[in-house]
């Protein structure tokens, strides 16, 4: 797809890939587990890959928006739970990077829980992944998806 944008006067157009990941069945998190996506559909050829480990790569020269929606379920309330994106470091990406983490708290009566996270990622220098955190026990995931918008920019 391409799409015209106006900015400073000029058009610019932009091409979008849109790539949807997933997981082909539920599976157990613990504190610090990456989810591993393995099954893509897209509308085009992708610049995105992610690895047998959890880690994402991006192609240079192009702007990346993510968006997950993660379904879990827990055996009680008694932990705490997030999911977030990941730099290479195992940096958790925050607002000023802008991503967003998913926060449970310790007596949320819910045990099927539903939520969204996104991510705009720029720097493609480097690798990046969606990380689980809990403060005790395990989680199962309902098999989330990832969508990946990924821009590129011809000025």
């Amino acid at each position: 797809m391409t799409y015209l944008t106006e900015q400073g006067g000029q058009r610019n157009a932009k091409d979008v890939t849109v790539t949807e990941w997933t997981l082909s069945s539920s599976t157990s998190l613990w504190s610090g587990k990456k989810i591993v996506f393995d099954t893509s559909r897209s509308t085009g050829t992708t610049g995105v890959s992610i690895s047998g480990t959890g880690d994402f790569t991006f192609a240079s020269g192009k702007e990346y928006y993510l968006l997950m929606s993660v379904d879990v379920s827990r055996s009680d309330n008694t932990a705490n739970f997030s999911f977030g994106y990941y730099n290479q470091a195992g940096t958790l990406l925050s607002a000023s990077d802008g991503a967003s983490e998913s926060f449970w708290g310790v007596g949320l009566s819910a045990n099927n829980i539903s939520s969204t996270l996104q991510a705009v990622i720029t720097d493609t220098s480097q690798t990046y992944s969606i990380r689980c955190t809990v403060s005790s026990g395990t989680l199962t995931t309902e098999t989330p998806s990832l969508i990946i918008y990924e821009v590129t920019r011809y000025v």
